[in-house]
């Protein structure tokens, strides 16, 4: 009879309720979607009693079952049921207060109703929601408020502002609410689609830094670095909370920071920079870097700057090692044609005077010095022409002690015209080694000249010989002008020297006798104080 009677106004109630049930609004901050017909429910249930709100609720669920596919027939029904649950509960709160009419005097009541109707609303899609996915209801209830209190609230609102329109406009307020409810409907969801995307687009980039098998940074306009991604603090050492204390600066080798600034400079102009930068790691080695430095622009405006840095250490260690190969070829080939150049003349002139010696006894002791210094030239051609070709080295299993000892007596006079002291320290048992005799007095020879030639006002060099692990260590320690640092990589090199008239020949060539002994050379060495050259051979 009621539905009879009231139908035109059912009619409407029924047309916004399902509207608003259908067309929800979602929002971006949270990603909840939630509808206004909550509202039309709790303003009929004031203004025009519990039977009218029933019939309305009843056909909007008949009308979402027909025309929202989103959710399955049970849940219509479960949302029914929780809707009844609520809206009774609040009829007899009302009835209870036997509050008739919305006024400024009644307004308190109402708002107490719609406070009820949300807590009994929640409390039974807690339980719901319990029930369907195991968790207790306590932690539902703190889930499901703290998730929808912006719905809770916008809802109450709405529904005493429906309430208030009904009462002072009927139907006319309540189709006008609808409609501006679908256009926001309507437009949120345009944007929540562009927002949708952005975020996408947000994800797919924060991926990029995140994954980047770069090393990845960001500045912002005022040069403060704010972002570096994990590949980043696991190459160098650094961590993004480093550099909330510390300048970006800091990381950078002196003679890069000039570099560094212009880079900067440049960039934040809007021209993208790239190049080789050396980066100091936490644990104090130097990383070579190529660094490639773009401007970060956000609505036409640079507002930063971001950087892509691969490691290129052993990339560029490899071409310094091919580098030196082919000086070691130059030289090689070079060394042969000299060597046997020399040679051929060495040969002769030792005929004449083994022929000499036989027919001029009293000449015999002085030819036979001269003989022996030949033959010593001969050798070190034979060392020259290593350069050139590969030979097959005899190695023998020896002391290193008397191969030192012998090195100081041959140095020991030119030592003494130089006014250089030279003291050996033997400490302990030293293992024997396999090596060539001759070969390694010849690089002892060298490195003690060296040294003797860095200290022009004389001074004292010490040899200490010692066994270290698997390896013999004999390091030579000379009280020298020193090397700069930025030397010390290029000694090795053919034609580097620090010598006037040095032809940059001897440590290129005790660098690769040691080499085929398969030990190594390290040369550590400060201005002004000395040098300290450490041979490391390995234990037979």
């Amino acid at each position: 009879m009621v539905f009879l009677n009231q139908f035109p106004l059912i009619f409407v109630l029924t047309l916004c309720s399902a509207l608003l049930a259908i067309y929800q609004i979602k929002l971006p901050l949270n990603g909840n979607w939630f509808s206004l017909d909550s509202a039309i429910y709790l303003s009929a249930l004031l203004i025009y009693g519990l039977e009218v709100t029933f019939i309305v609720l009843l056909l909007t669920i008949i009308v979402e079952m027909i025309f929202n596919k989103r959710l399955v027939w049970w849940k219509h029904i479960s949302n029914f049921a929780i809707y009844i649950i609520a809206l009774y509960a609040s009829f007899s709160y009302l009835a209870f207060l036997n509050v008739e009419a919305l006024s400024n005097d009644t307004l308190g009541s109402y708002i107490i109703t719609l406070l009820i109707y949300l807590a009994l609303n929640t409390m039974t899609l807690c339980i719901y929601f319990a029930f369907l996915q195991g968790e207790s209801i306590v932690k539902t209830i703190k889930l499901l408020t703290n998730d929808a209190i912006v719905t809770y609230l916008i809802t109450l609102i709405s529904a005493i502002l429906v309430s208030y329109l009904l009462v002072s406009s009927q139907m006319i307020g309540l189709i006008l609410f609808t409609i501006v409810a679908l256009l926001i409907s309507l437009s949120n969801r345009r944007y929540f689609k562009m927002f949708k995307e952005l975020k996408g687009m947000q994800q797919t980039y924060q991926s990029l830094f995140d994954y980047n098998p770069d090393l990845v940074f960001m500045f912002d306009r005022n040069g403060k670095l704010t972002k570096v991604n994990d590949n980043f603090t696991n190459v160098t050492g650094y961590s993004e909370e480093y550099f909330q204390k510390k300048s970006f600066a800091s990381i950078f080798s002196k003679e890069d920071l000039r570099l560094v600034h212009s880079t900067y400079e440049k960039v934040i102009s809007g021209e993208p920079q790239n190049h080789f930068i050396e980066i100091i790691h936490k644990d104090g080695k130097k990383l070579k870097m190529e660094v490639t430095v773009v401007p970060m622009v956000i609505a036409e405006s640079i507002q930063g700057i971001i950087g892509y840095a691969k490691d290129v250490t052993l990339l560029k260690e490899t071409e310094e090692m091919l580098k030196r190969s082919e000086k070691l070829s130059v030289v090689g080939e070079l060394a042969a044609g000299v060597a046997h150049e020399i040679r051929n003349p060495l040969t002769t002139i030792r005929g004449f005077l083994q022929m000499e010696k036989k027919e001029d006894r009293k000449a015999a002791y002085f030819q036979s010095i001269m003989i022996d210094e030949i033959d010593r030239i001969n050798f070190i051609v034979s060392e020259f022409l290593a350069l050139a070709k590969p030979q097959k080295l005899s190695f023998e299993k020896r002391c290193i002690v008397p191969i030192i000892e012998e090195t100081v007596a041959l140095t020991q006079s030119e030592a003494n015209l130089n006014s250089v002291i030279i003291n050996v320290n033997f400490e302990g048992e030293i293992p024997a080694i396999n090596c060539e005799k001759n070969q390694l007095k010849q690089v002892f020879i060298n490195i003690l000249k060296n040294g003797m030639e860095a200290m022009p006002q004389g001074g004292n060099v010490l040899i200490k010989v010692f066994a270290r692990n698997d390896q013999v260590v004999i390091r030579f320690i000379d009280e020298g002008v020193g090397i700069p640092e930025e030397r010390i990589e290029r000694i090795g090199e053919p034609f580097f020297t620090l010598k006037e008239k040095g032809m940059g020949l001897g440590m290129t060539m005790s660098f690769k006798i040691i080499e085929e002994h398969a030990g190594e050379i390290k040369i550590k060495s400060k201005v002004g104080v000395g040098t300290t050259v450490d041979v490391l051979l390995p234990i037979s």
